[in-house]
C-alpha cells in the first residue's frame, strides 16, 4: 500500500517536471506498491513498466487517481518514456552498421 506522505510526494514531484518519465515513480516506491494499488496482474504489470506502449488509458486513468494528478500528466509521463526508448533503439540500429 502506498502511505500517504508517498502519493503527496509522487504527485508534487510529477507536477513540477522532477519525474520525467514513467518509470521514474519507482525510485520513489516499489513496483508492488503501484501493482497492489491498481490490482492488475502483475507479469502484466512488469510489461507495461517495461514497454510503456502496451498502457491502456484505463491504466493511465487508474494511475493518475492514485497520485491525485491529471490523466493527462501520467500520458505524458508514458510518451515520453516511450520516445526516451524509441531513440535508444534508434542509436543502437544506428551503431550497429
Amino acid at each position: 500500500m502506498i502511505q500517504e506522505e508517498q502519493r503527496f510526494a509522487i504527485k508534487n514531484l510529477i507536477e513540477t517536471g522532477n519525474i520525467k518519465q514513467f518509470k521514474e515513480i519507482f525510485l520513489y516506491i516499489k513496483k508492488k506498491q503501484l501493482h497492489d494499488q491498481m490490482g492488475i496482474n502483475y507479469n502484466r504489470f512488469l510489461r507495461i513498466i517495461k514497454d510503456p506502449k502496451r498502457f491502456q488509458y484505463e491504466d493511465a486513468y487508474q494511475v493518475a487517481s492514485i497520485f491525485n494528478v491529471p490523466p493527462v500528466k501520467i500520458s505524458q509521463l508514458i510518451h515520453e518514456q516511450i520516445e526516451s526508448q524509441s531513440k535508444g533503439i534508434l542509436k543502437t540500429k544506428k551503431s550497429s552498421r
